[in-house]
């Protein structure tokens, strides 16, 4: 059977961007059928059968001038000299104008601070050892992966990629199954700086101001958006590439550690990035974690995907008591069937049946281990408003 790849491409309209995964469409003919990428064994798999020989190449020259380090879909105008005698990595001294620059003053401290205590000389790493290179129409390339996919690193910015792939025979190396495809990105950004959040803090009450640090805790609330809601006609304010899970799980595990809560609730944790990474992540960071996820399953195109909400609390305050869970679903079915006015069941049913599901968790802190009533830290899905 003939095997060949028809073509190669990486998501159109998306710039890319440091440390958001790029996954190049590749269609292959086996046969009289046409597959993906997903269908044939990358090289170097114990599968049997031809496989798929992946190359990512970084250009040698850069492209096109500097970026803003904030937003890296704008052009840099602006630069802080104070970056540059710091020896601060170039690309975050760049901004696209001076308001951006004024805006960004106090990040810029924190970066002349730590690169002053870090010793660091422009982010560059002297000793890192290129494993190989390619020249191709007068141009060096170097290579950078050997993989499906790629996450694209900070010496990456302002580069172009080159993604190379071919069929090949791990039995027979030296037979020729057709050219490589080749793929090209524009050039490489830089990840915008997080955010600075303008919180206000409210005033404690006088019962809690002359209460002890043991006798009071702090509770977060924070709606993740799970990757399959997090589709670009929905939120076409924003560019593509912010919208992967790749480069949001990483500014999210950030955002929810800064605040230092001592309860999380958490909504819309998609069920595999909770296994994968949010559950594994904050274990380590000191956090035990209970997860509820919903009854109805969403196909997103490739799987069936599913979501629903986490709570975590710090398992050197508090202890587990129990958890409770409720569906919504069968709550409404079951409060439908009791009610008589036909308007009143509809409304009912409709309200209930959005939620999803409810997951209630109480926990006791190990410092009050005499007191019988616990902590009670309680989720919902969706939020339920009053009527």
């Amino acid at each position: 059977m003939s095997v060949s790849i028809i073509s190669a491409r990486l998501p159109t309209g998306d710039t890319p961007v440091c440390n958001v995964t790029l996954e190049p469409y590749v269609l292959i003919k086996r046969g009289d059928t046409t597959v993906t990428a997903d269908d044939i064994p990358e090289e170097g798999s114990h599968e049997p059968g031809l496989q798929l020989r992946s190359r990512w190449y970084r250009s040698s020259i850069p492209r096109g001038g500097a970026v803003c380090s904030v937003h890296p879909d704008k052009e840099a105008t602006v630069q802080c000299t104070v970056c540059l005698r710091c020896k601060v990595a170039v690309h975050l001294s760049y901004h696209c104008s001076a308001e951006c620059f004024r805006s960004s003053w106090q990040q810029h401290r924190d970066y002349h601070q730590q690169a002053h205590t870090n010793g660091q000389e422009n982010g560059v790493d002297n000793n890192k050892v290129v494993s190989s290179t390619l020249s191709a129409g007068g141009e060096t390339w170097v290579e950078v992966a050997r993989t499906h996919k790629y996450t694209p690193t900070q010496d990456d910015v302002g580069f172009v990629l080159k993604y190379e792939c071919s069929i090949f025979d791990p039995n027979h190396p030296y037979i020729d199954l057709g050219r490589p495809m080749l793929a090209f990105t524009s050039r490489v950004r830089p990840a915008p700086n997080l955010p600075v959040r303008n919180l206000v803090r409210l005033p404690l009450s006088p019962g809690l101001a002359k209460a002890g640090p043991n006798n009071r805790f702090t509770v977060l609330s924070y709606n993740m958006l799970a990757d399959l809601y997090a589709k670009s006609d929905s939120y076409n304010h924003c560019p593509a590439w912010t919208m992967a899970w790749h480069y949001r799980k990483c500014n999210l595990l950030k955002e929810l550690l800064t605040h230092k809560p001592d309860i999380m609730c958490l909504q819309e944790v998609q069920s595999d990035h909770f296994t994968e990474y949010v559950h594994p992540e904050l274990t380590k960071a000191g956090y035990m974690g209970i997860y509820k996820k919903k009854t109805t399953e969403i196909f997103t195109g490739s799987q069936y995907t599913i979501d629903g909400c986490a709570t975590f609390f710090r398992h050197e305050r508090f202890h587990l008591v129990k958890k409770y869970e409720v569906e919504f679903n069968k709550a409404a079915i079951s409060l439908a069937d009791q009610m008589t006015n036909l308007q009143q069941k509809k409304a009912t049913m409709n309200r209930l049946l959005k939620v999803g599901c409810c997951s209630l968790v109480l926990v006791r802190a190990w410092s009050c281990a005499a007191i019988p009533l616990p902590c009670l830290a309680w989720q919902l899905v969706h939020a339920i408003k009053h009527c």
